[in-house]
């Protein structure tokens, strides 16, 4: 089972840009640059490295700047997915990320949604056809100018029917660890093999805006009614 506390992180240092605005479909473009998802190289990796004695981003052995881009894949209908990526990478970024939001991929409790509009794992296979490497931003909370954070509405229920959960969201408090972790073990794992090098997905983002967290009460450190985290 795919954990709260045990997902790894790997942070992109990515500069985000709008990919909300697009030319006409006949437009084009220059060389857009190397298809940077495919190669023959046996040797293909991703991850953290040392460049010039400071820490760097290292795809197949070599330095690598991640040029970023953020499309919001739920935002934007399914059979347009393919052309604006293709304008993402003709624009020069080299990576796309997108959210997985939550309240439209559970829509009800343990009610997982399946449709071609909430196909992120087409989504992310239209990023490699279109030469592109791949971000999730797993959330739960992914703020993204949505209501609640991205969070589903049914939560609110929860903290209707139990009081003491409304000042316990986005901590370790079991009751909310248990419903992030059925959220992840459905959505999380059809994820694997897509990642770098099968792949375009070279990394994952947990959570969002979440600076603020463990900076005073009632959110420092541990939950109080844990007894270790």
């Amino acid at each position: 089972m795919l954990k709260w506390s045990s997902l790894l992180l790997l942070a992109t240092a990515s500069g985000l840009a709008s990919a909300q605005s697009f030319p006409p479909s006949g437009a084009t473009s220059a060389d857009p640059g190397p298809d940077l998802t495919k190669t023959d190289d046996s040797s293909r990796s991703f991850g953290e490295c040392t460049a010039n004695g400071a820490p760097a981003f290292c795809k197949d052995g070599k330095p690598f700047i991640i040029k970023g881009a953020a499309f919001h894949f739920f935002r934007s209908h399914p059979s347009e997915w393919p052309r604006r990526l293709r304008l993402v990478k003709e624009c020069g970024f080299n990576t796309v990320s997108t959210y997985l939001p939550w309240m439209l991929l559970e829509p009800e409790p343990g009610r997982f949604a399946s449709s071609a509009a909430l196909d992120y794992l087409q989504f992310v296979r239209d990023a490699q056809s279109a030469g592109l490497l791949v971000t999730i931003r797993a959330g739960p909370y992914i703020t993204a100018e949505v209501d609640f954070g991205g969070y589903p509405s049914w939560l609110l229920r929860e903290t209707a029917a139990n009081a003491s959960r409304a000042s316990t969201f986005r901590t370790t408090a079991r009751w909310w660890t248990a419903l992030v972790d059925r959220y992840w073990d459905r959505v999380i794992p059809p994820l694997a093999q897509l990642q770098y090098p099968a792949g375009p997905i070279v990394s994952f983002q947990i959570d969002d805006d979440s600076s603020g967290l463990g900076q005073g009460p009632p959110l420092d450190g541990c939950n109080n009614s844990l007894p270790s985290c």
